[in-house]
C-alpha cells in the first residue's frame, strides 16, 4: 500500500512545524508569531486558521485539520496504534500529533540516541508484520516501514532521531 501524497505532505509539514516551534518561543514575539503563522497557513490552504502558542505547546487548527506540537511531552503518545513498536533508544524530546480527514500522524523527536539503532528497530518492525527498507551509513540510518494503513519512517544520527508514524483513513 502506498502512502497518499497528502498524508506524506502532512508528515513533512508536522516535522517542519515541530522544529519551528521548538526554536521560536519568546514571550514578546509570541503574538506576532501566531499571527504570522495564521496568515501563512491561511494563504497556503485557503482555510481559516488558528494558531495558539502556550509556553512549550502549540495547537494549529485549520478547517478540519488539527496539529499539536508539544515540546514538553517526553513520553510515547498513547494514541499510537499498538502495531507500531515503541522506539526505546533515546529520550523523547518533543511530540507532534496531527488529525486530518485523511488520517492521523505522530512525529516524535529523540535525543541521546546511540549509533546503529536502526537495525534493531527494523527487526522490531518486522516482528510486528511491517515490510521494511533499511538505509544505513557510518552510524546513521533510516528505516521506512509499511503495514496496511500504517507507515513508519525513522531516522537517526549524531545522537538524535526522528520517528514519523502515519495512520491513513480509508
Amino acid at each position: 500500500m502506498e502512502i497518499k501524497p497528502k498524508i506524506r505532505k502532512l508528515g513533512v509539514i508536522c516535522f517542519i512545524l515541530t522544529g519551528f516551534i521548538l526554536f521560536s518561543c519568546q514571550k514578546a514575539a509570541k503574538k506576532a508569531s501566531e499571527e504570522m503563522m495564521d496568515k501563512s497557513i491561511e494563504n497556503a490552504t485557503g482555510k481559516k486558521t488558528d494558531v495558539d502558542i502556550n509556553k512549550e505547546k502549540a495547537v494549529i487548527t485549520s478547517g478540519e485539520n488539527k496539529v499539536e506540537v508539544d515540546a514538553s511531552a517526553h513520553t510515547w503518545p498513547k494514541e499510537v496504534p499498538a502495531d507500531v513498536p515503541k522506539f526505546n533508544y533515546g529520550k523523547i524530546n518533543a511530540v507532534t500529533t496531527a488529525a486530518t480527514p485523511q488520517g492521523n500522524s505522530w512525529t516524535i523527536i529523540y535525543k541521546e540516541v546511540p549509533d546503529g539503532v536502526m537495525e534493531k528497530y527494523e527487526a522490531e518492525l518486522k516482528k510486528k508484520g511491517f515490510t521494511t527498507t533499511l538505509v544505513k551509513s557510518e552510524g546513521k540510518g533510516m528505516v521506512l516501514a509499511q503495514k496496511e494503513k500504517l507507515s513508519v519512517n525513522a531516522s537517526s544520527g549524531e545522537g538524535n532521531a526522528g520517528l514519523s508514524i502515519v495512520l491513513a483513513k480509508e
